[in-house]
């Protein structure tokens, strides 16, 4: 541990709002705080995300220009607060762009991430001038990775990792997305809008 490259540790994943709310208990057991951005109440605004992403409509948010179809899904984005410890932040994982015959589909905010970040800025000085680096979270919040692997254990333990077939221009391709969901969410998926317009077909 010491002198490192800044970057985060990151898990993306999809939880059904019912599995949401357990989740956001058993955090506060482990004394976690959640803080959403505009102080609205955080499971509602998850909700809003889901029914965005799952809905069996076509989204709000939809933009077709020439062979590429956008979406954006209602963001959800708050703070997971920890006592004297550097906590976590949920945010909105990055844009996807996958394949549909001839066409692409890009959707962003399509699923949510829990991240921590790996390193501290820390001011230093020598004979050329003032500069900072980053030195190992470890150093400075001990509790913050043990606890963050807690969390994403229990996120892990309800969920698996997500895999569909998408059509491309001459066959089928199955998408492995860096993004673990439950099975509720499978199913919910399976039905979207989404899924059905751009006949992904679910794998898990």
């Amino acid at each position: 541990m010491g002198t490192i490259k800044n970057g985060f540790w990151k898990l993306g994943f999809i939880l059904s709002p019912n599995e949401f709310g357990d989740f956001v208990k058993y955090c506060r057991e482990l004394e976690i705080e959640f803080n959403y951005q505009r102080g609205e109440d955080i499971q509602e605004e998850y909700t809003k995300f889901y029914n965005s992403l799952t809905s069996d409509k076509q989204p709000r948010n939809y933009l077709k220009q020439g062979s590429i179809s956008y979406i954006t899904v209602n963001s959800f984005v708050c703070s997971l607060n920890v006592k004297d410890t550097i906590g976590f932040i949920i945010n909105p994982a990055n844009m996807v762009h996958w394949t549909h015959y001839r066409e692409a589909v890009r959707i962003q905010g399509w699923a949510v991430q829990i991240t921590l970040q790996k390193g501290v800025s820390v001011d230093r000085e020598d004979e050329k001038g003032k500069y900072f680096t980053y030195e190992d979270i470890q150093l400075h919040s001990p509790k913050s990775y043990p606890l963050y692997l807690q969390v994403i254990s229990y996120i892990k333990s309800i969920t698996k990792p997500l895999r569909f077939k998408a059509h491309n221009i001459d066959d089928i391709e199955e998408i492995n997305p860096a993004v673990r969901i439950s099975e509720q969410v499978a199913i919910d998926l399976a039905n979207s809008w989404i899924f059905k317009n751009c006949e992904f077909e679910m794998i898990s």
